[in-house]
């Protein structure tokens, strides 16, 4: 799983931990779109909501987004939880990271496989 490895307490200073919200949500790159006192940054999806996750070139956990996702309808549309995410964000805004939710535990969304009809 991966994790995020600070080098020391300077590094950890470099970042603000924010309450925002999420805009956009893409499933195909686990990235999105986080609103965080009034402003829209582009993000990564970092939340631990699989214990299979692997890192993306990107900064992503692979999969992440779905942790992000409620049912079959907004998976399809690409539409976040609009519940209140931790952002990790570097002061100088070059890493955003949503990390997580507010005061829920959510799991990745699993999108079902459609059985087709059995043709006689």
């Amino acid at each position: 799983m991966p994790t995020i490895d600070f080098i020391d307490i300077g590094d950890v200073l470099n970042y603000e931990f924010l309450q925002g919200t999420l805009k956009t949500i893409n499933t195909d790159d686990d990235t999105c779109t986080v609103e965080v006192n009034g402003t829209t940054y582009p993000a990564v999806c970092f939340y631990h909501c699989s214990a299979a996750g692997t890192l993306r070139t990107n900064g992503a956990i692979e999969g992440a987004a779905m942790g992000f996702i409620k049912n079959y309808h907004d998976w399809y549309y690409k539409i976040p939880a609009t519940d209140k995410v931790i952002v990790m964000k570097k002061k100088d805004d070059s890493v955003v990271k949503v990390i997580g939710y507010v005061d829920i535990i959510r799991k990745c969304y699993v999108v079902p496989t459609i059985t087709p009809p059995i043709q006689e």
